[in-house]
């Protein structure tokens, strides 16, 4: 049998990774989101790429959601972060599903 405790494994993982895993996989997540918002506001919608921009906005919804419900941004800060709102006002009318 092996006396090693939880504690023990627990630090040896930790230790010889140099992490748990858990904050490289929210790094990840933080830096596809900031990717995201950064094509947002870089392309604007073509007749080719509108679903791809969906897509995008889409993935940063829940960030949408927090930043909005925890800052309250003015309309003009809304409009800053996320210029897409404007010109894929219709697109997004016709996907009911992303607005839900």
């Amino acid at each position: 049998m092996f006396d090693i405790d939880a504690v023990t494994v627990t630090f040896v993982i930790v230790s010889s990774t140099g992490t748990s895993g858990h904050e490289s996989t929210e790094h990840t997540e933080e830096q596809e989101v900031s990717q995201a918002e950064q094509t947002l506001k870089e392309r604007r919608p073509t007749s080719t790429n509108v679903d791809e921009l969906l897509e995008l906005m889409q993935q940063t919804r829940d960030i949408q959601r927090s930043w909005i419900c925890d800052s309250a941004p003015t309309m003009t800060e809304v409009l800053k972060r996320y210029p897409r709102f404007l010109d894929l006002r219709d697109a997004v009318r016709a996907k009911r599903s992303f607005i839900t």
